[in-house]
């Protein structure tokens, strides 16, 4: 069970959704006002303070105009 954030499994999912913002052009401000949180929890995802609960991430695919089988294929895909 991937229990850490720093698991390589979870840093390529989170690499993937900050590649993602940033190909949208949007701020972790704008994220944030996007899928309703403070941006603080956007900076936290970002960096890996934080896990992001499977409702958080598919907020953040909706927000970023993503497929999540996507993310849940580069966890099968990754080794670690």
């Amino acid at each position: 069970m991937i229990k850490s954030a720093h698991n390589p499994k979870y840093i390529a999912l989170i690499e993937w959704l900050v590649s993602a913002r940033k190909e949208e052009e949007l701020t972790v401000r704008q994220l944030a006002e996007l899928i309703e949180e403070p941006h603080s929890m956007v900076v936290k995802t970002e960096l890996r303070s934080r896990k992001l609960s499977i409702l958080e991430y598919y907020q953040y695919c909706e927000a970023l105009n993503l497929d999540p089988s996507i993310g849940l294929k580069i966890l099968s895909n990754t080794d670690g």
